[in-house]
């Protein structure tokens, strides 16, 4: 049987995505996420607790978008061999993912301590590829093949935060949350040759579907140096895993001169043995108000080396750094532009199909929108903000590409240039 040595393993299929494609709050997504070092914003409960401790009033925070796109061509990546015949397919294109939206509520409890709650949706990676290609070959042969694949993979945190105001310019500040990761895939691969009449066919399909618990916790400070010059730090430690189940199930269907082939493979998983998943980051931030009008923000984080995240890749200490500036020339309009290099940390790129590693490098940009609410609004008065910006980012890197057939399965890699854009609505009220 022509399908000896078609291995549903090596045609897996793998989402990439980065740590940082998403912001969580109106600033940050005009400043690329350079929040560290900024107090008072409505998404302080991730980026730093500290920064709570200077919020004294009650905010509710939504943000999200309809869609973003990412485009990701990998040419000729499944290769089929058979019968000295040969038929490549590209893999990817452009997927559409829709952004989670992020919800988040700060509370002043006293002049000086401030609590957070809120969902935040840390990772959202969606692959999709349909491929058919039909070869002829000599001696009456053909070679025809079509693929099918899904993938997506996504991770929340909920929980909470909370900031005190030491004085004197001195905020600390915590966080805690429940970590809830999953990853599902789908292929169904179809391959044939006929040869003047003789037919051989086969069709693989395979399913899988994981999901982890875990807990994360953050613990952040700033220091408000000058009036004008700010500074942070936060310390998030990696991810406790304590809980992880999957399931994968397989068919192989063939027919040809040896008669009908089927088999049927299932099997589940359940493990709750406690261990590190995800690289210890540090964080330093700078922020700088040269007027009252304009805030330039700076911030680079250390992700230390990990030997096995959720997914089984290994990890190598990374540096990545981002900044932006705000521009405040109404108070009911604020606009402001921002940068950022997000390198790839996995140490080698994985063996399933269509695998991304990249680095990221792009900018962001947006509007803010600001309305105090009542007839005769004071500096007390509920206020209103609306925004909208976009992220773009380029992905230079490698993609794995698959050659199955005749001989054992190999896994070999190209050079790939991808491409981000993913839209931001963000939306916050202050009571």
């Amino acid at each position: 049987m022509l399908i000896a040595s078609l291995v549903l393993g090596r045609l897996g299929v793998a989402s990439a995505q980065n740590a940082d494609s998403f912001y969580y709050s109106n600033e940050a997504a005009l400043t690329a996420g350079a929040m560290v070092a900024v107090a008072g914003d409505e998404g302080s409960a991730w980026y730093n607790p500290a920064g709570l401790g200077s919020l004294h009033r009650t905010r509710l925070n939504a943000n999200g978008s309809v869609f973003g796109v990412r485009v990701r061509p990998v040419t000729r990546g499944l290769t089929s061999t058979l019968r000295g015949v040969s038929s490549s397919l590209d893999y990817g294109g452009t997927d559409f993912v829709a952004t989670p939206t992020t919800a988040s509520a700060s509370f002043s409890l006293l002049p000086n301590l401030t609590l957070s709650g809120g969902v935040f949706h840390t990772s959202h990676d969606v692959r999709a590829a349909v491929g058919n290609d039909t070869v002829p070959g000599g001696e009456g042969r053909s070679l025809s093949q079509r693929i099918d694949t899904f993938a997506q993979q996504r991770k929340m945190h909920m929980g909470g935060a909370y900031g005190f105001d030491v004085g004197h310019g001195l905020r600390v500040g915590s966080g805690m949350f429940l970590v809830y990761s999953a990853r599902d895939t789908s292929i169904d691969y179809l391959v044939g040759i006929d040869e003047g009449g003789k037919k051989e066919v086969v069709a693989l399909s395979s399913s899988t579907g994981s999901a982890a618990w875990g807990l994360q916790s953050t613990y952040g400070v700033q220091w408000d140096v000058t009036k004008k010059l700010h500074v942070g730090a936060v310390f998030r430690f990696p991810e406790l895993r304590f809980l992880v189940k999957g399931k994968i199930t397989g068919a192989q269907v063939g027919a040809g001169s040896a008669g009908i082939l089927y088999e049927l493979t299932e099997a589940k998983g359940k493990s709750g043995r406690i261990r590190w998943v995800d690289p210890t980051r540090v964080f330093f931030g700078i922020a700088y108000e040269p007027t009252d009008k304009i805030r330039l923000a700076l911030d680079a984080d250390v992700s230390l080396a990990l030997e096995e995240d959720t997914w089984g890749s290994r990890h190598d200490a990374m540096v990545r750094v981002r900044g932006g500036v705000i521009f405040k020339p109404l108070e009911v309009l604020h606009f402001g532009f921002g940068a950022f290099a997000d390198p790839a940390s996995e140490r080698a790129l994985p063996d399933a199909l269509g695998s991304i590693r990249a680095d990221y490098y792009g900018g962001t940009g947006g509007i803010i929108f600001r309305t105090r609410l009542g007839s005769n609004a004071g500096s007390n008065a509920p206020v209103i903000n609306f925004c909208a910006a976009v992220r773009y980012a380029v992905g230079v890197g490698e993609a794995r590409t698959t050659v199955v057939g005749d001989q054992p399965a190999e896994n070999a890699s190209q050079p790939i240039v991808v491409h981000d854009i993913m839209p931001y609505i963000g939306s916050s009220v202050a009571f």
